[in-house]
């Protein structure tokens, strides 16, 4: 966080839930004070990470992405969905569905599937009518 341009230390409380792990913090602002509250976030899984590493893996996860900074990460995502879509570029022939929504639903599924794991599937959002 930043105060005036200066980094600011944040006294930061983890909150652990059955489901997830998060952080807890409060900000002192004042008026005419420039405050900038930057929001690092991370999904890690037991099924890649042992569950009792997940919080350990989670900040290290979070100090190298705040380490690139948003811009670095802003283009590397950039970058990877640019390579996805060249992967995903099909000819659309409409058959009951509109066209656009043919593409929606080919869409959905790169988004969910990249078919870099084998333990993931393609999710089931825009197939269904």
């Amino acid at each position: 966080m930043k105060q005036n341009d200066a980094m600011v230390d944040l006294n930061i409380v983890p909150v652990e839930r059955e489901k997830y792990i998060s952080n807890s913090f409060t900000v002192n602002c004042i008026k005419g004070q420039n405050t900038v509250v930057y929001k690092y976030g991370c999904n890690l899984s037991s099924e890649n990470h042992e569950k009792r590493k997940l919080l350990a893996n989670a900040k290290i996860v979070l100090n190298k992405a705040f380490k690139k900074g948003f811009d670095a990460l802003l283009n590397e995502q950039i970058n990877a969905w640019a390579k996805n879509g060249k992967k995903a570029i099909l000819r659309l022939k409409a058959t009951s569905l509109p066209s656009r929504e043919s593409g929606l639903i080919f869409f959905n599924s790169i988004q969910t599937y990249t078919g870099e794991d084998e333990r993931l599937n393609i999710g089931p959002k825009g197939f269904y009518r």
